[in-house]
C-alpha cells in the first residue's frame, strides 16, 4: 500500500514538473516547424471485436501554425512471431489543423477501427519543412482477446545499447490492460542468438517487486536447439503463488509498463558487432513450452504477448557523464538523474544556466539520443520520471556510464570536466 502510495505522489509530482516543464519552454520556443503525433488515444490497449472511433493527440512543438496532413494505418497478424509479416489492413488520412505552438489538441477521424484478434496501429504527420521528424509518429496495440504484455528492454520499443563484451542488464516489464491480472502463476520463455549473445547469465536475473513477495520465483536454462531454433538458446523464468489462506502476496496487475525483471546478458566480445542494431533477443521455447501466465480462476490463461526491443552494439570508448545528468556542471558525486536535471535544463534553454559540453557537445542532456539538445529532451526527461524514457545517448558521444551501477567509486580528475564556454 505504501509503495501504491509513493507511486500515485511520484506521477502527480511529475504532472507538476512537466506542467513547469512546458510553460517554461513555451517563453523559449527552439523551432518554428514541428509537428506530431503524441498518442493514440482510440482504439484502446483492450478492444472487444466492436467499432471504435479512431481519435490521436497532435503535438505542435514550434511556433508557428501549421496545415500537415495526418495518417493512420492498421497493420494486422494472426500469430506471433508474424508468418507471413504484419500486411496493412486499413489507412486513412486527414488534414490537421495546429495553432502556433506549443499546442496539443485531438484530431478524430470521419472512420472507425473495426476491432479483430491483433492489430499494430501507425499514426503519423507529413509537414513540409518539418525541422525535427523523429517525432512525427507514435505506435500503438489493439486487441480483441483478454492479453497480459511483457516488454523486454525500453517499454516503448527503442533500441538498448551494449558493450561488445560486457554485461547487458535488460529490464523486463509487465503491463495489463482492463481487468487482467496476473494473480496464480506465469512462464516467459526467452531465447537469444548465439551470434550476438555469448549467454544468459540466469543465476543473476534480478526480480522486483511485487514477484519478490511470491511464494516461488526463479530462472533456469539455458536451453540449446533444440527446444530453440539452430543458433538460438533459450531460458526460463517462473513464478508461482499458492492461492490459499492468507493469500498476501500483490499480483501482477499494472496498467502502465513497470520493471519486474532483470536479466544479465553477456555480450559476444566480436569487435565486427560494433554499429550493428538487430534483433538478437526474442522468444523461446523451455521444457514445458511457451510463455504463459493465469490469474486465480483455476488457473484460467491470458495471451501472453512479449515486445522485444533491438540491441545496438557499441563499443566502450566513452565519455565521463551519465546520460539525462542535465546538471552536471554543479560537480555532484555520484552523479544521478533528479528532478533538479528538469529544471536546469529549462534555465539553460533560457541562458540562466551553462552546459557542460564535452568535446564540443552537452551530451548529458541529449535525452532523445538524437545528437541534439533541444526543447523536446525536456519533455522527455520529464517522461523519465513516469517511468517512460528509455536510456537514451548520442552514438557519437558514448558514455563511460551508461547507467548509475557502472560508476567508478571515486569521481575521476578535474571532474565534470566541463569544457569552458
Amino acid at each position: 500500500m505504501i509503495e501504491k502510495i509513493s507511486n500515485k505522489l511520484s506521477r502527480a509530482a511529475s504532472f507538476y514538473i512537466l506542467l513547469f516543464s512546458f510553460l517554461a519552454f513555451a517563453q523559449n520556443p527552439v523551432v518554428a516547424g514541428d509537428v506530431g503525433v503524441t498518442e493514440i488515444i482510440s482504439p484502446p490497449l483492450s478492444a472487444p471485436e466492436d467499432s471504435y472511433p479512431i481519435a490521436i493527440e497532435i503535438t505542435n512543438f514550434g511556433t508557428e501554425a501549421q496545415v500537415f496532413d495526418i495518417y493512420f494505418e492498421v497493420y494486422r497478424k494472426n500469430s506471433y512471431p508474424p508468418d507471413p509479416p504484419l500486411l496493412l489492413n486499413f489507412a486513412d488520412t486527414l488534414t490537421g489543423y495546429a495553432q502556433a505552438g506549443p499546442s496539443v489538441d485531438t484530431v478524430t477521424f470521419n472512420s472507425t477501427f473495426e476491432s479483430y484478434l491483433f492489430n499494430y496501429l501507425k499514426a503519423y504527420t507529413s509537414l513540409q519543412d518539418d525541422e525535427v521528424i523523429w517525432n512525427d509518429t507514435a505506435f500503438s496495440f489493439s486487441s480483441a482477446v483478454n492479453h497480459v504484455a511483457f516488454r523486454y528492454g525500453n517499454p516503448d520499443g527503442t533500441p538498448v545499447n551494449a558493450y561488445i563484451g560486457e554485461t547487458l542488464e535488460l529490464d523486463i516489464y509487465f503491463q495489463t490492460f482492463s481487468e487482467q491480472w496476473v494473480a496464480e502463476n506465469f512462464m516467459l520463455t526467452t531465447a537469444s542468438s548465439n551470434q550476438y549473445i555469448d549467454s544468459f547469465l540466469i543465476q543473476e536475473t534480478v526480480f522486483h517487486y511485487p514477484l519478490t513477495g511470491w511464494d516461488s520465483y526463479y530462472a533456469e536454462g539455458p536451453f540449446g536447439s533444440p527446444p530453440n531454433f539452430e543458433g538460438w538458446s533459450g531460458m526460463l523464468v517462473h513464478g508461482f503463488n499458492e492461492m490459499a489462506p492468507p493469500c498476501d502476496s500483490e499480483p501482477l496487475w499494472f496498467l502502465e509498463p513497470e520493471k519486474v525483471l532483470t536479466f544479465k546478458i553477456q555480450i559476444n566480445d566480436d569487435l565486427s558487432l560494433v554499429g550493428t542494431t538487430a534483433y538478437s533477443i526474442g522468444i523461446g521455447c523451455g521444457p514445458y513450452g511457451f510463455s504463459n501466465a493465469g490469474n486465480s480462476s483455476g488457473g484460467y490463461g491470458f495471451e501472453v504477448y512479449q515486445f522485444f526491443s533491438p540491441v545496438h552494439f557499441v563499443e566502450r570508448t566513452g565519455y565521463e557523464y551519465l546520460p539525462n545528468d542535465a546538471n552536471m556542471a554543479n560537480g555532484i558525486w555520484p552523479p544521478q538523474k533528479i528532478g533538479s536535471d528538469v529544471t536546469y535544463l529549462v534555465n539553460y534553454f533560457r541562458s540562466l544556466q551553462p552546459p557542460c559540453n564535452l568535446d564540443g557537445f552537452y551530451a548529458s542532456a541529449d535525452i532523445n539520443g538524437d545528437c541534439l539538445v533541444i526543447g523536446s529532451d525536456v519533455t522527455r526527461l520529464v517522461g523519465c520520471f513516469r517511468g517512460l524514457c528509455p536510456t537514451n545517448w548520442c552514438l557519437d558521444y558514448p558514455p563511460a556510464w551508461p547507467h548509475p551501477d557502472s560508476l567508478p567509486p571515486e569521481a575521476p580528475s578535474g571532474w565534470p570536466n566541463c569544457e569552458p564556454e
